[in-house]
């Protein structure tokens, strides 16, 4: 919002550190996402938003469940939910068929689920990625504070 109205520039040098822990609310993908594509939305009917860029909504908001799609699975192993992800995802930017993590995905997400986890194991090993956690993804903390 502001930057539609300012101008700004990039500098060279990191200007803040991330610190990595088991409650980090990056980890809470679901939320994330309903935020991000929340704010995409509103951003992209704004009235003062380019409208030679109103084009790139669906590039945008694809962008945005693409990843979260991808990460659903692979971490969290929940191919249910990433599949939803990246058929969104497909819905609003065609071209991501064309991605390999959104054909991988959309492939194994649809196989029995102890080969969608072999072939994640493989990929992972293949890409040099640390396994995921054991056992369940982090709840989120809309669903913690229920117990």
């Amino acid at each position: 919002k502001i930057a539609l109205s300012y101008l700004f520039h990039p500098l060279p040098e990191p200007v803040v550190v991330m610190r990595d822990h088991p409650g980090n609310m990056g980890k809470e993908i679901e939320a994330n996402l309903k935020r991000d594509v929340l704010m995409l939305e509103h951003l992209f009917s704004r009235p003062e938003f380019p409208i030679t860029l109103r084009h790139l909504r669906g590039v945008a908001i694809g962008g945005t469940y693409r990843p979260n799609g991808w990460q659903t699975m692979r971490r969290g192993r929940d191919y249910r939910q990433g599949r939803a992800w990246l058929s969104r995802a497909v819905g609003q930017n065609r071209r991501l068929l064309m991605n390999p993590r959104v054909l991988a995905g959309l492939a194994i997400s649809s196989l029995p689920r102890v080969i969608g986890d072999f072939c994640m194991d493989l990929l992972d090993r293949a890409m040099g990625v640390p396994p995921p956690p054991i056992g369940r993804p982090e709840t989120p903390v809309e669903a913690r504070s229920h117990h």
